[in-house]
């Protein structure tokens, strides 16, 4: 009688549904991802990385699932560094993040220039003889500037290229975080 109940109260929720529609609809198990951590120190200044990799490594504790696979890349703006190999082991890419967040970053010196860059616009005085010829200065220090930084991020972004050329024949789903 109490398995009769446990039907007719399974039929009253799923009105009109076959035995087949409610087979379907029973929740399955996600296929093991594969996470690809990758750090481009050539583009983070060294607070803002070291907060990166500490959520990252925070995430890759916690939100894995078991089967998902792992691995850390890094970019320090001349080659593409393997920190871990991918496996379905958390803790080699936690050990990476975790050495990775000890080291020195390599900054770019992109802030310190444009911090200059703008102290030489504030202190620029257009009424001077000289300001055509100081203003002309600042904007080829722009420019520069604007190129190496279009430098970077093209390099960055090359690495990272190559980086996904190395997992592009795992199977399953693939989630790149890019930091």
């Amino acid at each position: 009688e109490t398995a009769g109940l446990a039907a007719q109260e399974l039929t009253l929720e799923t009105p009109g549904a076959s035995a087949e529609t409610a087979a379907m609809e029973v929740p399955r198990a996600a296929p093991p991802s594969t996470w690809i951590v990758y750090i481009d120190q050539s583009n983070l200044q060294p607070s803002g990385r070291n907060q990166i990799v500490r959520e990252t490594r925070d995430f890759v504790a916690t939100s894995l699932k078991p089967g998902d696979r792992s691995m850390v890349a890094t970019f320090d703006g001349r080659s593409l560094k393997i920190s871990s190999q991918l496996s379905a082991d958390r803790q080699p890419a936690l050990d990476a993040l975790a050495k990775l967040e000890k080291q020195i970053g390599n900054p770019s010196g992109f802030r310190t220039s444009a911090k200059k860059i703008q102290s030489d616009i504030d202190r620029l005085n257009m009424g001077s003889l000289s300001a055509s010829f100081e203003a002309q200065n600042i904007e080829t220090e722009i420019q520069v500037l604007a190129e190496e930084h279009s430098l970077r991020l093209r390099s960055a972004f090359a690495a990272f290229r190559d980086l996904l050329s190395i997992v592009a024949g795992v199977d399953g789903r693939v989630a790149a975080l890019f930091g």
